[in-house]
């Protein structure tokens, strides 16, 4: 693929980007659809400053859970995109071991990445496992961030906070990590107001999209960790869904007014969280180079979404968020009397439905139990589907993901 101009418009930039992944895609020989020269044309991915901890961090961000070994290509072509902001967990595979391969092939460039990772124990002594775990597999001897991974409630706050704080702090002096925080995907308004309350608390990694910036108590959750100026980091950014209805000529006419100005529907996503959200940076799934370049030549576009391409966003949001979990996990579990984990069977469909991620879906689902799926089947949610915030059709989900996940 030829090298695009030095002075690339913006929609040469992004459709050069967005053309070429479709031909890699497709089965053509390039590598991507953007060399790093293409790419660099655009200039590096901005930075933000993560809250309080004054550290640097692009607004774009590598989410770990995909193959990192087989795919060191995709590392090597982030960093040279300034996409440096790595995440990943222990529960992610091997994951922690393909960015500690690249680290190891690659050591002067660990200075510039900004490492994140995770760990699923709460207990301080499984904490530390952990941790010496993931920095052996990536070969480093400290992460900058770490976080305690899905939060489910505020109770767990207050049932560990004083001992994470204590971990945090003492972990801190020696070396081996720079920043704590927490992430959550679930009771996502009620885990913001709590966390914002824990003022040694460095940084929160949460679901944020443009189904939730619309609604009243997610952006008073935003204010609140705003104003305890932590740091933010948003996932689940995309906001895939349950693949619901079609849309209305009037929401195609909606879509069709970003894509004519040179976006793909999955760029305008982005442009739109960072414009609308005030988060730091968002952390995105990328696992090949034309997701990875595409979502690197939006970060670098300086031109701003219109009040009327946002007011659209508003719009699809509201006419199709029966077909989007929020995450609102304790409405539906206590209208189901926590016989069954709606929420959790809604994220599988998910992952079956949008993510294509079929055998994935179906380990999940097949790890509940025979009772669970039994009760499941039982169930009546009349009540759930009355209290979802979302108007999800509970009833006919849960069916579905009994017919497709078993």
């Amino acid at each position: 693929m030829a090298n695009l101009r030095d002075n690339l418009t913006r929609r040469d930039f992004l459709h050069g980007a967005c053309a070429a992944g479709a031909a890699a895609l497709a089965g053509g020989a390039a590598a991507g659809p953007a060399t790093a020269a293409d790419a660099a044309a655009g200039g590096l991915t901005p930075t933000r400053v993560l809250g309080k901890t004054g550290l640097k961090i692009p607004i774009l961000g590598v989410g770990g859970e995909f193959d990192t070994v087989r795919n060191q290509v995709l590392l090597k072509q982030a960093h040279q995109l300034g996409v440096r902001f790595w995440d990943t967990a222990q529960e992610y595979v091997d994951s922690e071991k393909g960015y500690g391969e690249f680290f190891a092939k690659n050591p002067a460039l660990r200075k510039d990445v900004v490492l994140s990772t995770k760990t699923l124990k709460r207990d301080p002594e499984g904490m530390t496992r952990e941790l010496h775990a993931s920095l052996a597999a990536l070969k480093t001897d400290h992460v900058d961030l770490y976080f305690v991974h899905r939060l489910q409630n505020p109770n767990e706050l207050g049932d560990w906070g004083d001992q994470w704080k204590q971990w945090a702090e003492k972990t801190k002096k020696a070396g081996k990590i720079r920043f704590f925080g927490v992430s959550f995907h679930d009771n996502v308004m009620e885990n913001m107001l709590a966390v914002s309350q824990f003022a040694w608390m460095d940084v929160a990694m949460f679901l944020c999209n443009f189904r939730v910036l619309g609604l009243s108590k997610f952006r008073k959750g935003m204010a609140a960790i705003k104003a305890a100026k932590l740091g933010t980091i948003a996932i689940k950014v995309q906001a895939l869904g349950l693949s619901g209805r079609p849309l209305t000529d009037k929401e195609t006419a909606d879509m069709a007014g970003l894509t004519d100005k040179g976006y793909s529907e999955w760029q305008a996503r982005l442009k739109l969280l960072w414009e609308e959200a005030d988060v730091h940076s968002a952390c995105c799934l990328m696992k090949n180079l034309p997701q990875l370049n595409e979502n690197a030549a939006a970060a670098v576009d300086k031109t701003k979404l219109t009040s009327a391409d946002r007011a659209a966003w508003g719009r699809y949001a509201r006419a199709t968020c029966e077909g989007y979990c929020a995450g609102c996990e304790r409405i539906c579990s206590s209208a189901v009397g926590g016989q069954v984990p709606v929420r959790d069977i809604l994220r599988m469909l998910t992952y079956h439905n949008a993510y294509g991620e079929r055998e994935r879906a179906r380990r999940l689902f097949a790890a509940l139990g025979a009772d669970v799926h039994d009760r499941l089947r039982r169930m009546d949610y009349t009540a759930a589907e009355r209290s979802c915030p979302q108007g999800v059709a509970i009833a006919a989900r849960m069916h579905e993901a009994a017919s497709v996940l078993a």
